[in-house]
């Protein structure tokens, strides 16, 4: 059965554990959130924290599309910054500044809480 239809309740998975140590996995938990990272200057990183209703401290999180970001932008990492919070953390590899356009991200969670 496939993720997506696991995401629309068309399926039912059983007990899924990750790690060596079998953490249980709870729920898997999806939503799309906008993301606008701020003018990183050259060789920069950036973080933008994002709200996201749900995810908590020792959650997994993974972006399940990637938009187009400007040349030389790219995505380093995207955790779990708090509860409700999600940080995304962006590199500049160029030698001049990016402002970042603001861009829809998909995100699916694991909730291990």
């Amino acid at each position: 059965m496939a993720i997506h239809q696991l995401l629309r309740g068309k399926g039912k998975l059983g007990p899924v554990t990750v790690g060596s140590g079998g953490t249980l996995i709870k729920k898997i938990k999806s939503a799309t959130v906008s993301v606008d990272p701020a003018n990183a200057t050259a060789g920069a990183e950036v973080t933008v924290d994002v709200t996201v209703t749900g995810v908590a401290a020792g959650d997994l999180v993974f972006p399940t599309s990637i938009p187009a970001l400007e040349v030389g932008l790219v995505l380093k990492g995207i955790k779990v910054q708090s509860t409700d919070t999600i940080r995304f953390v962006f590199l500049n590899t160029t030698v001049g500044a990016i402002n970042g356009a603001a861009l829809n991200w998909d995100i699916l969670w694991f909730d291990l809480t």
